[in-house]
């Protein structure tokens, strides 16, 4: 099994690949009243449509989708999905899916955890959509250097670059008291 294909465990996070016995957690997480609105689709998913999903990206090889457990826990969802080997690019996502653990760190944590798997893989350019009225998205991805290119209808394209990226994710760290794991994983 590749690498990027593998379980990552650090930060208090593992990142695990979906699995099948995860789609209907991923298909409440992802149909609640406060994630919806900021979904590309904003029609609510069946479980048969998340299954037609899961077998196509596993089957197009250039996604990768993780749930993201806290003590053994599901709290989020991370994916790098239109990984571009040539270019090393890829769009990405992130959902902390109860609102409890909405500004607690743990966000970042995850954001961490994503990096050394991006790290596997090579990639330097990071690209995020994001719903205009999201502002804690917004807001979260310039933290991390995340630069404004275009407008897409109710979205907007986002890009952040390696350099820029790691610089702020080191500055995250430290003021997460995370500095000598990040030291570990990510220097």
């Amino acid at each position: 099994m590749p690498k990027e294909r593998e379980s990552v465990f650090a930060f208090g996070i593992e990142l695990e690949i979906v699995q099948d016995n995860d789609l209907p957690l991923l298909m409440f997480w992802r149909n609640q009243p406060d994630i919806l609105p900021f979904m590309d689709n904003t029609r609510k998913i069946s479980l048969n449509g998340l299954r037609f999903w899961h077998t196509r990206i596993r089957q197009k090889g250039n996604t990768f989708a993780y749930i993201a457990r806290s003590s053994g826990i599901p709290v989020g969802y991370a994916e790098l999905k239109n990984v571009n080997n040539a270019e090393k690019s890829c769009e990405d996502g992130l959902i902390i899916f109860d609102r409890q653990n909405r500004g607690t760190g743990l966000s970042h944590r995850i954001m961490f955890c994503r990096e050394i798997i991006s790290e596997r893989l090579g990639i330097r350019s990071m690209m995020n959509r994001i719903h205009f009225k999201n502002e804690a998205s917004i807001n979260f991805y310039k933290k991390y250097g995340s630069e404004l290119v275009r407008h897409e209808g109710d979205f907007l394209l986002f890009v952040y670059e390696y350099r820029k990226r790691r610089s702020c994710m080191e500055k995250i760290a430290i003021h997460l008291g995370l500095y000598d794991e990040y030291k570990k994983y990510l220097t």
